[in-house]
Formats: structure tokens, C-alpha cells, sequence
């Protein structure tokens, strides 16, 4: 029975890890624990002081309130709950000083070390701190093995480490499945006869959202009842004051799926930057598992998943091409079908594979 431990933050992607149960850096330990393995998470709280203790159908947490004024006491107690749990194996995640700390520990307890890297964390805020980017190189290449989100992404990592696997993010298909659409729409108070476009998530100066507002104005003439249904975190030059736009703010994570099943199409409209183009998006394992027509603009590895669908793809920051590409499914929807590779259960499969690797060559 192999113990392991991760360290990680509590808050990502404006979701909660724990209250939430949200993406890979809950369901990838959850599919260790029950598999067998004994599993420990030591979370990074930046917005609270409180020290707090979960169990989760056996997944146990430990959440420590983390600030740089007291970064010393953070990683003190964190070296004390690895004397006492005795892991087998330390994995981190969520930035590049956890996966400096996790590399330290590892090393101190003489155990195998991998490092979680789902997004670019050299585009993060606190890789802005002098060294910090030289750093993340030093933990990739000093990692036993390094797990990343999209295939741009490990090409970028393999340089330093050619110990790289691609898990992607999943879905919880327990929550994000199909569902009927006037249900869906009668518990949203949106109209049967709506013509739907949303977009649900993030909304920040480089994911497309004004070209999307356009694209969607673009298609007001052919369909005079478009309602462009949106939900998530918003900056505040964003503007959403047009009549056809439908903004909900920010919503439980439980509530997204039906939010997806009440659209006609649901869109990705990123446009492109470093980070986003090596990026796996979340929404799109979301979108796909609930069967709703798709469109996206050409980034990351988005392609490679509608490859049998060009017609629904778009080139970043083009709202005519956006508008000609959501005008194509609404005329013909067509979906592509939900990979099995995107469920958890496939993709902690292929996780446990890479920690066994590790622990065999012990």
C-alpha cells in the first residue's frame, strides 16, 4: 500500500480544490485512493488564516493558511506532516515554489519526486519575483518525472526532461453529462425558442469574449432571438450591457452543466498568448462530455479534438470567422464524441503508471 503526498493551493482556476472537488488536482489523488493507495493533500490557503481538515471518501486534506510574511512557518509544518505521514512519493502542483518545496522534501526524505505542471506557472504572477523562472527549469529538470496538460506543453518540458507524460484535464461524467435542454432551460427561465450561444468560465483580456459578443451580435439578423448566455469571473473592462447578452456572474461549479445543456452551442473563443497556447482547457473535456455542438478558436491542442469538425474552428481574435463557425452549428450541429481518454478513470490509469515506474526504480 504506497503513501503519497501532494502540495498544491487550495484556490485555482477561481474554484475551491476541496468545497468544489474541482479538475486534476482533486480527481488524480481521489483515483489513487481508490485504487488503493493512501493519499495526503497539503493545500495552500492564500485567503484564509485558519488551519482546516477534510476527509473525502478517504482523500485527506490539510489546509494551512499560506502567506509570504509566513512562508518559514508554512513550510516547517508541512516538513512535519511529512516526518509523521512517511510518504512513499511527493507530487506537487500549482506553481513553481511548491514545486521547489516538494523537490526539497523529496530529497530530505529520500523519496521519488514528481512535479504536476498544468499550466505555463512561468506566466504566473509570482514567477514576476527575480529567479523564480530559472527556478522552474531547476525543479523540471531535477524531477524524477514531470506530468503536464497538453502536448505543446511537454514539447516545451521535454528539453529539460525527457520523463514527460501528458495527462490531460478530465471531467467528473458523473456531473457533466447530457441532459434535456427544455429542462435545462426551464430551470435557467430561458425561452424554448432562444437561439443559445454560451461561454462559461473565465473572462479575462486574452479569452476572446469581445470577439464573441461581436460574433454573436453578427448573427442577430439571421437569428433575431440569439441570446449570448454567459457565466464566470469577469474583468472589469469587459462589457456586457447589450441586450442580447445574458450574464448569470459567477455560479456553483454544480450548476455549469446545466448552463451547457441549455445551449445550442457552446464556444471556446481564447485568443492566443503564451500561456494559452499551451493550455488545456478544463471547459473543453466539460463541453465535450456534455454533448453540446462546439466551436473554438485554433489553440493549444483544441484542434486535435475537433480535427473531424475544421468547420467549427475559427482563428483567434476573428469574429467574423467565430460567427461563420457558430452560424455552421447552429445550422448543422454536429458533436464530436466524448473521448473515453478524458475520464478520470482513464486518466488516473496512466498517473499510477508513472508513479509505479518511479517507485519500481527505487
Amino acid at each position: 500500500m504506497h503513501k503519497v503526498l501532494f502540495i498544491t493551493k487550495r484556490h485555482y482556476t477561481n474554484k475551491d480544490l476541496v468545497l468544489d472537488r474541482f479538475g486534476r488536482l482533486f480527481h488524480l489523488p481521489m483515483q489513487l485512493v481508490q485504487n488503493g493507495y493512501v493519499c495526503m493533500i497539503i493545500t495552500a490557503n492564500y485567503q484564509s488564516n485558519q488551519v482546516e481538515r477534510y476527509n473525502i471518501s478517504g482523500l485527506s486534506f490539510l489546509s494551512l493558511p499560506f502567506r509570504l510574511r509566513n512562508f518559514i512557518l508554512f513550510f516547517y509544518r508541512c516538513r512535519q506532516v511529512i516526518q509523521q505521514f512517511k510518504p512513499d512519493i511527493i507530487i506537487a502542483s500549482g506553481d513553481t515554489h511548491f514545486g521547489a518545496m516538494g523537490l526539497i522534501y523529496a530529497s530530505l526524505a529520500r523519496v521519488p519526486f514528481v512535479f504536476d505542471v498544468y499550466d505555463d506557472y512561468t506566466a504566473f504572477g509570482s514567477n514576476r519575483l527575480p529567479g523564480m523562472k530559472r527556478l522552474f527549469w531547476k525543479v523540471i529538470k531535477k524531477s524524477g518525472a514531470v506530468i503536464c496538460s497538453s502536448t505543446p506543453l511537454m514539447e516545451k518540458l521535454y528539453r529539460q526532461n525527457k520523463s514527460v507524460t501528458v495527462i490531460e484535464n478530465g471531467v467528473d461524467t458523473n456531473l457533466f453529462k447530457p441532459c434535456s435542454r427544455r429542462m435545462a432551460r426551464q430551470k435557467l427561465r430561458i425561452g424554448e425558442k432562444d437561439t443559445v450561444i454560451g461561454y462559461f468560465g473565465f473572462m479575462g483580456p486574452n479569452y476572446g469574449i469581445k470577439e464573441l459578443v461581436n460574433a454573436t451580435r453578427k448573427l442577430r439578423n439571421a437569428y433575431p432571438r440569439v441570446r449570448l448566455l454567459l457565466a464566470g469571473k469577469k474583468h472589469d473592462h469587459i462589457g456586457l450591457d447589450q441586450p442580447y447578452i445574458d450574464y448569470r456572474g459567477v455560479v456553483n461549479q454544480k450548476e455549469i452543466p446545466l448552463f451547457i445543456n441549455s445551449s445550442d452551442v457552446v464556444v471556446i473563443p481564447y485568443r492566443t498568448n503564451r500561456q494559452i497556447s499551451l493550455s488545456n482547457p478544463c471547459k473543453l473535456s466539460e463541453y465535450l462530455a456534455c454533448g453540446v455542438p462546439i466551436v473554438s478558436t485554433r489553440v493549444s491542442n483544441i484542434p486535435e479534438f475537433l480535427s473531424n469538425i475544421p468547420q467549427a474552428l475559427c482563428n483567434p481574435g476573428d469574429a467574423d470567422e467565430m460567427a461563420k463557425a457558430i452560424k455552421w452549428q447552429l445550422e448543422t450541429p454536429t458533436l464530436v464524441p466524448f473521448p473515453e481518454s478524458l475520464k478520470w478513470e482513464s486518466l488516473g490509469k496512466k498517473f499510477r503508471q508513472v508513479l509505479e515506474r518511479l517507485l519500481a526504480g527505487q
